[in-house]
């Protein structure tokens, strides 16, 4: 059985504001069991899914790869067509809530393993980091709000058009995703 993968972004900034296709990346309908992510940052939410995206590959299931739009080294979501799986960070910006619990949509609360004594001295780091990140999402809303003209919109497609040529997120040549080579997956050490 061929391993196989692809990559996709199911969310990004745009002229409207923040756009998330989280909710069209499964059918309640067809039987998707879908675990929804919940965890503060660094809790493991994105190894969880790289984990699992490397097992189902290894056992020649389809994935396809949800990557950050923000941080195309995380992942957002995996999706394993042939299990009827989906796995969402369900955490800001892209908030997932379920619309079906229990039957379609499962929560996976990885703060409950959080180490609060050991992050509470380190609170003043952890708070900074915090401040400075959303200083980042702002600046970049504030850029993504400009005017729309059509030489910015020309301007943004040439961008486009040059990330669909050099997509480092696509390389044919890849047979397997790694975990931090060049922004792919690599298989977890055994």
């Amino acid at each position: 059985m061929e391993k196989s993968f692809d990559r996709y972004f199911l969310a990004a900034n745009s002229f409207e504001g923040f756009v998330s296709h989280f909710s069209d990346s499964y059918s309640a309908e067809s039987g998707y069991k879908t675990y929804i992510i919940k965890g503060g940052p660094g809790t493991g939410k994105s190894s969880l899914m790289k984990y699992v995206a490397i097992r189902a590959i290894e056992k020649g299931y389809t994935v396809h790869l949800c990557h950050c739009s923000s941080d195309p080294d995380s992942l957002d979501g995996v999706i394993i067509d042939e299990k009827k799986t989906v796995i969402l960070d369900g955490t800001a910006p892209h908030i997932v809530e379920p619309k079906y619990p229990g039957t379609c949509e499962n929560i996976v609360d990885l703060g409950r393993f959080w180490d609060s004594e050991n992050l509470r001295s380190k609170r003043i780091d952890i708070i900074n980091a915090t401040n400075i990140n959303k200083s980042f999402h702002k600046n970049l809303l504030n850029l993504v709000c400009i005017k729309k003209t059509p030489k910015v919109e020309a301007a943004i497609t040439f961008i486009y058009l040059l990330c669909l040529i050099f997509n480092p997120l696509k390389n044919t040549n890849d047979t397997k995703p790694n975990n931090k080579a060049n922004g792919r997956l690599t298989s977890p050490t055994k």
